[in-house]
C-alpha cells in the first residue's frame, strides 16, 4: 500500500507551477521603462524582449 509520501516510478517528484499575470507584466514593463529611461537599455532592445517573450524579457536584456 503506497502512503502520501510514496514515489511513484515514472511520475514527477518536483512540480513547479508559475502563474504569470498581467501585474507580473505590468512589473516587467515598470523596469524596462526604467532602464531605457536610466540608459540601462535601448529603447529597441526593450521593444524586441517584449516582443519576443515578455518572461523572459529581464533576464534576455540583462536588467534581472
Amino acid at each position: 500500500m503506497r502512503g502520501p509520501s510514496a514515489r511513484v516510478p515514472g511520475f514527477p517528484t518536483t512540480v513547479i507551477v508559475l502563474a504569470w499575470t498581467a501585474h507580473s507584466k505590468d512589473g516587467v514593463e515598470t523596469k524596462l521603462k526604467n532602464a531605457v529611461c536610466a540608459g540601462t537599455i535601448t529603447l529597441s532592445a526593450a521593444r524586441s524582449a517584449i516582443k519576443n517573450n515578455w518572461t523572459t524579457a529581464l533576464r534576455v536584456t540583462g536588467i534581472g
